[in-house]
């Protein structure tokens, strides 16, 4: 019969102890885990053995009596192991310190497995707990041992784990739990309301849990101890907090570039200073190794850590902004200073070539948010449309004649060998990539696409893989790209959104008839550019987000972002 899974004169109330026994062990271990207060008995089996076979849980006090029992049945671990796990236990808070023990028995054991257990309750913490605030006032140490039972043991600390930081690793640890030296309250020592100790013990666990990751940090000098520091110790630090700068670690912080940087650092540090060179270097990480359009939005995302000359970069043509991102990204800086340094010398190098052929012209004023337009009033005169080849059918389209010959006498785009321009033709996925690419100045060097229906002797490889560098397009969940489909009207716009690094604000709104039926990833592409004028709806008040895009709608988007300042 299935012994009463209670305690037989005490109240279940709180957790104290974590317990695992290891069947094959000679003498199995105890890990204890004070701040959550549970005590848990698992185990494995080896041999001959077999799954779901009935063991039996007793916990007795020094003579024998039991004082809570429990059964389990035995399954296959993933390694085909036989292992058992009970129920946890909750221990009340008035449950007296002292020794008891552990007995784990059934058939499959050839004898039954036992442990002494040492129980230390709240009275024995608060003892501990008086020696530490004791020890801090007065500038001594914690003692070790209390009565031939470590201290560090009752307070829920691995004694192997401090053990195991070293001399620069224990001098780290030091530095912090004097940082943030404990003040234990008056209170505290004469008053022995148990959760008032509760709130003192983990409040001096917190603590030392930062003190052991500073500790750890400090000795972590490759890049597997720098992993095995992230997965145990990263969230002791507080990086789960919801800012811009912990969402860039998080996303980083398994990187190579970004564990190399956390494992050549030489010295103890402070917390702070600890999450001020994981700031940085998840930072820099970022612009060694994501795309040009990350790199960007990283550097003018963070003006504090990157105090660039934004008014300089804003007067340079998009194709030299987009030049001076290139240049930055891709490269493994020292510090921030030294990306700050990089940018401004190619801003500085782009501002003088355009004075030496414009005469110190300078150029169009361009948004650092946007990477190609500004808010400003609209000029007073339209550009004069250039001379250029006549396109035989242009009469087909004439409200976009002129951005078409205007865009081909820049090189932007160019006509059919019969000479017509097929202004409604639809524009294909890749031919749209491509006049991004050649509109931004997106270098279109690498031909090396990553997407599976894109190969690299295509005419477009190149610019699919410029436009994937920069984030611009990003595939499907099959990796593939579809160069040959027609692109909708709200794909056209959302490509054009990421291109220029645009941001809807909350007053970016959809007036459109049919604005249910814009794609979510497109809304705030499109409430973006009907603000600023650049992409207009039909005579029915609709925008058509499934129409397939023509050349000569395309064409008329990029020239009003080219020639106008919106």
């Amino acid at each position: 019969m299935r012994l009463a899974k209670k305690f037989l004169s005490l109240g279940i109330a709180a957790i104290l102890s974590c317990v695992t026994i290891m069947a094959s062990a000679a003498e199995p271990t105890i890990v204890t885990d004070t701040e959550n207060r549970a005590i848990t008995v698992s185990g494995k089996i080896e041999g001959e053995t077999r799954k779901g076979s009935t063991l039996i849980f007793k916990l007795t006090d020094s003579s024998d009596n039991v004082i809570y029992a429990d059964y389990t049945n035995s399954k296959f671990d993933e390694n085909k192991n036989v292992v058992y796990e009970f129920e946890k236990l909750f221990l009340p808070a008035d449950f007296v310190s002292g020794t008891y023990k552990v007995y784990v028995s059934g058939a499959e054991l050839a004898e039954p497995q036992f442990i002494t257990y040492e129980y230390s309750g709240p009275d024995r913490v608060l003892e501990v707990l008086k020696a530490l605030s004791l020890a801090d006032k007065t500038g001594s140490v914690l003692p070790l041992q209390t009565d031939g039972i470590y201290n560090y043991v009752i307070l829920g600390v691995d004694i192997a784990e401090y053990n195991g930081l070293g001399e620069t690793g224990e001098l780290a640890f030091e530095n912090i739990m004097d940082e943030l030296a404990y003040d234990l309250p008056e209170s505290y020592l004469t008053d022995l309301e148990k959760q008032k100790i509760q709130t003192g013990l983990t409040n001096l666990l917190a603590k030392y849990r930062r003190a052991i990751a500073s500790g750890y940090f400090a000795v972590a000098d490759e890049s597997g101890e720098v992993n095995a520091w992230i997965e145990k110790y990263y969230d002791y630090l507080g990086f789960n907090a919801n800012t811009e700068i912990t969402a860039v670690l998080n996303a980083t912080k398994s990187d190579e570039d970004f564990v190399k940087r956390i494992a050549k650092k030489t010295e103890p540090m402070t917390i702070e200073e600890i999450k001020d060179y994981m700031y940085e270097s998840a930072l820099l990480s970022t612009i060694c190794e994501k795309t040009d359009g990350e790199v960007k939005n990283i550097i003018f995302g963070f003006p504090t850590y990157f105090p660039i000359d934004e008014d300089a970069y804003d007067d340079l043509i998009p194709a030299d902004q987009a030049k001076v991102i290139a240049a930055v990204s891709g490269k493994s800086y020292e510090d921030c200073d030294a990306v700050v340094d990089k940018f401004d010398e190619q801003v500085k190098l782009l501002l003088n070539k355009d004075d030496d052929n414009k005469g110190g012209g300078g150029g169009s004023k361009h948004s650092p948010s946007s990477g190609l337009i500004a808010p400003a009033n609209k000029p007073e005169a339209v550009p004069e449309t250039p001379k250029a080849p006549v396109f035989s059918d242009l009469g087909e389209a004439a409200w976009a004649e002129q951005a078409i010959l205007f865009l081909n006498e820049k090189g932007i785009v160019n006509g059919n060998p019969d000479g017509s321009f097929g202004p409604n033709n639809n524009i294909t996925r890749a031919e749209f990539v491509k006049l991004i690419a050649t509109a931004i100045g997106i270098d279109a060097s690498d031909t090396l696409p990553p997407f599976g229906d894109v190969s690299a002797d295509c005419w477009y490889a190149p610019y699919v893989s410029a436009a994937y560098k920069w984030g611009v397009v990003k595939g499907d969940e099959y990796g593939n790209f579809y160069p040959d489909a027609c692109i909708t009207r709200q794909d056209m716009v959302a490509m054009l959104y990421r291109a220029i690094g645009g941001q809807a604000s909350d007053n970016d709104t959809l007036s459109f008839t049919d604005a249910a039926s814009i794609s979510d990833y497109a809304k705030d592409a499109v409430a973006y550019f009907n603000k600023l004028g650049v992409v207009n709806g039909f005579e029915d008040g609709s925008f058509g987000p499934l129409n397939n895009a023509t050349r000569a709608e395309a064409a008329m988007i990029f020239y009003k972002l080219i020639t106008a300042e919106l």
